[in-house]
């Protein structure tokens, strides 16, 4: 009665605060409750062969989560409010609440929609309505935040539904683990962790410091047709325009762009 669940995506960066300034690799540990069980708190361990294993902290809350029954259809542009995509979870633990607008564009209502490879999309919504039997409707959408909106058409029914409140539990790997096979244990009470019921295989990190992909790509040609592009640079931290005048901080320790053209000269 005392089984824990260990979610572990490859989460964008949730937080600003989250960030680890180029010293590691931010993970992501969600540790959620089963339906009708208690939550006792669970110790994280890490190994990188099942033999030796380290503990990476103590989870004293589960986060809330289920699972999408209805996914949202593709917003027309993932740069605004979403007031037409209907999102249904069904949730396995935990109850979710609706929030001004205010209180969502200061970072409320978070979640996260994890595929089967770990894939995770981040929204927010402001509208929660409760169906009854742990069933919510949310509307009010904002699609594809923390730079995730590569992976707003990927998402469908069965999904997991995580809600990214200050549950979450935060490690860290070093760079060099970005493409490493690691091992992860979340051992509760009247367990050891050579004896825990489940292990979480990861072998792809690093979501949280790539970069953001530019935004408003134009194109123009001169008179001898001479191609010209341009674009809008984004950031992974400190991106919010408050004096609408200038540019947002770089974040990263140099700019570099990698442009495919895909057809004529």
């Amino acid at each position: 009665p005392n089984f824990a669940r260990l979610i572990l995506p490859d989460l964008a960066l949730v937080d600003d605060g989250d960030d680890l300034g180029q010293a590691g690799l931010r993970e992501y540990a969600l540790v959620a409750a089963y339906d009708g069980q208690h939550f006792r708190g669970v110790v994280v361990h890490r190994s990188p062969d099942q033999a030796s294993w380290d503990a990476l902290g103590a989870v004293t809350a589960p986060v809330t989560w289920g699972s999408v029954s209805m996914a949202p259809a593709v917003p027309v542009t993932p740069w605004t409010w979403d007031e037409s995509g209907v999102l249904e979870v069904q949730l396995t633990d935990g109850e979710l609440d609706s929030a001004t607008d205010l209180e969502v564009l200061n970072g409320a209502n978070r979640a996260a929609l994890i595929d089967g490879e770990g894939r995770a999309e981040i929204i927010q919504f402001r509208d929660a309505e409760d169906l009854d039997g742990g069933r919510f409707r949310l509307t009010g959408l904002l699609r594809g935040r923390r730079g995730t909106e590569d992976l707003i058409a990927s998402r469908s029914a069965g999904d997991t539904f995580v809600l990214l409140d200050a549950t979450r539990f935060l490690f860290q790997a070093q760079a060099s683990e970005a493409t490493a096979t690691r091992h992860h244990r979340a051992v509760t009470v009247f367990e050891t962790v050579e004896t825990a019921a489940s292990t979480v295989t990861k072998t792809a990190r690093g979501r949280a410091e790539r970069p953001y992909a530019p935004c408003q790509v134009t194109g123009t040609r001169d008179g001898s047709q001479n191609l010209t592009i341009t674009w809008i640079r984004r950031t992974r931290v400190g991106g919010e325009w408050l004096d609408g005048v200038g540019t947002v901080s770089l974040s990263e320790s140099s700019e570099a762009y990698e442009v495919d053209v895909l057809n004529g000269p």
